[in-house]
């Protein structure tokens, strides 16, 4: 049997905000075609962990590699609120150097699937909370990255939109990808390969 290839690898992690040691050591490998939830109160690291990974906050020490491109959909929305849903990807699609054939394409399918199509041409500002999450998602998934970092994807979302969520997740799994999901409770476990929970600066792997 082929052994999966570690897409994320994440070394003996350690941050300092201060004297508040946040993070002491923290170590775990994502495999392709795995989905690995990461919880924990209020901060214990999850937030800081990813930030980390996507390059946007130093560490004190440890080391992460990543093999692929990433994919980072953060708490707070990325998008402009004055630019429709469409400029906004139209935009991140420029800086990822997608041709504007595979933006067109891949915007289009992704808004599909998340149910977003008929507010394309809606500014930013006029859409829900939930319809801006659905185009952080977007915005993190227009490049088609082999590892994805979704911090809170979720919230926001109604249950339709959540069963959106997760098919798509795994269709994403299905392809090799590797996916990591911030929160700070999961109540559906099946969905995740494994379960990893921040506490005291540790990670304890919970199954």
């Amino acid at each position: 049997m082929t052994e999966k290839l570690p897409l994320l690898e994440i070394s003996n992690l350690h941050k300092r905000y201060g004297r508040n040691h946040i993070l002491r050591g923290i170590s775990f490998v994502v495999q392709a075609g795995e989905i690995v939830g990461i919880v924990g109160e209020n901060g214990t690291g999850k937030s800081t962990v990813m930030k980390a990974v996507v390059g946007l906050l130093p560490c004190d020490k440890g080391e992460i590699s990543v093999r692929g491109r990433i994919g980072y959909c953060p708490q707070d929305p990325v998008t402009y609120d004055l630019l429709t849903m469409r400029e906004n990807f139209t935009y991140f699609g420029a800086a990822y150097g997608l041709a504007k054939k595979l933006l067109d394409q891949r915007m289009g399918i992704l808004m599909e699937q998340l149910g977003c199509t008929r507010y394309a041409d809606t500014r930013v500002c006029e859409l829900s909370g939930g319809t801006r999450q659905k185009a952080n998602l977007i915005i993190a998934l227009l490049h088609d990255p082999e590892v994805l970092l979704l911090d809170e994807p979720y919230q926001g979302f109604d249950y339709a939109t959540y069963l959106s969520f997760w098919a798509l997740s795994q269709e994403l799994r299905s392809q090799g990808k590797a996916i990591i999901v911030v929160s700070h409770m999961i109540t559906e476990r099946h969905h995740f390969n494994r379960i990893i929970r921040l506490e005291n600066g540790y990670a304890y792997v919970e199954r």
